[in-house]
């Protein structure tokens, strides 16, 4: 995770990596999260307390 972007070793590493590894900016694991909280256990959730609101459009 990177709040800054990665270079292109941090991507090349990742690419050979042994072991699945995904590289995540600010945005990506923001989506993440909102995309997946309601799947988080308890625990999980009580760390990052989250209130989903509805907006008219």
């Amino acid at each position: 995770m990177s709040t800054g972007g990665f270079t292109k070793d941090a991507h090349y590493e990742a690419e050979r990596s042994s072991i699945p590894l995904t590289l995540m900016d600010l945005d990506e694991l923001t989506a993440a999260i909102t995309d997946h909280y309601e799947k988080l256990d308890p625990e999980a959730r009580a760390l990052l307390p989250l209130t989903r609101i509805y907006w008219p459009t």
